[in-house]
């Protein structure tokens, strides 16, 4: 698989849905949004965003789960 270039902000993303999914064993996107400090309609953006790179499952008020190609690039940053 290629090698992704993501931005710091989407590295943000990824770690903070890691950090939920091993505290919580979810990652919901108000809780990344309170995590964060942003909008959840932020939130919202930024996981479609992460979805179309095939890095995370984002399904609306489902919320936010790694890919295997997600989860390796988390644990890497």
């Amino acid at each position: 698989m290629e090698r992704v270039a993501i931005s710091q902000a989407m590295q943000d993303y990824l770690k903070a849905i890691y950090k939920l999914h091993e505290q919580k064993g979810q990652a919901p996107t108000s809780a990344l949004a309170e995590m964060l400090g942003v909008a959840p309609a932020s939130v919202t953006n930024m996981c479609k965003k992460l979805a179309e790179l095939h890095l995370v499952a984002y399904e609306p008020y489902q919320g936010v789960k790694f890919t295997p190609a997600g989860q390796k690039l988390a644990l890497e940053i």
